[in-house]
């Protein structure tokens, strides 16, 4: 008889050991699984982020050329423009209905218009309500001083009360420079207001 209980006694143990094992056994191959799961999203973040990364750049390049490209094409507009006549006498009202016209023409311009030397806006594309001076503006100057097109800063233009880019470009009379002509300029696609 004792060597039955022994028996006995082991059996218990006998199924103990092989249900540790089995649980051993699920455990090691559980926690790779895990560990490849959560590797496998580690990557799929990674490239997830990767691809955000580099949409975001070609987004922004193609950004950057439209902005080129309306830069280079306001500059040859404004250049070109400056060649007529009307607009070396802007206290006419002929210089204002000119340039509405133009203004028509173009959906991407708000307001072309043409400072008196002392900066007072007196041709202008759209009527104005107020009298308005721009001689303190930073990007006249530099177009008078430098001769050569220039732009402003994202502001309120004072004519029309509208956030935009303004283009500046010098007038030459006869070889000298008169206040440059100013185009406002505002883009449907990045318009703020």
């Amino acid at each position: 008889m004792p060597n039955h209980q022994a028996t006995m006694k082991n059996k218990p143990r006998t199924k103990n050991t092989i249900k540790f094992r089995f649980l051993l056994m699920i455990f090691f191959i559980t926690i790779p699984s895990i560990g490849l799961m959560y590797y496998q999203a580690y990557k799929d973040k990674k490239s997830g982020i990767d691809k955000s990364i580099a949409l975001t750049k070609d987004i922004s390049y193609q950004v950057e050329q439209e902005q080129l490209k309306v830069l280079k094409s306001s500059q040859l507009f404004l250049k070109q423009l400056s060649k007529e006549n009307f607009l070396q006498t802007p206290n006419t009202p002929l210089c204002s209905q000119n340039l509405a016209s133009i203004v028509a023409l173009n959906p991407s311009y708000i307001n072309i218009g043409v400072p008196l030397v002392n900066g007072d806006l007196v041709c202008n594309a759209l009527p104005l309500n107020k009298k308005v001076n721009v001689a303190d503006r930073e990007y006249i100057k530099k177009a008078i001083k430098n001769k050569a097109f220039s732009i402003s800063k994202f502001q309120i233009d004072r004519a029309t009360d509208k956030v935009s880019v303004n283009f500046a470009y010098p007038i030459f009379k006869k070889g000298t420079v008169i206040p440059p002509f100013l185009m406002e300029f505002k883009s449907r696609r990045f318009s703020l207001c």
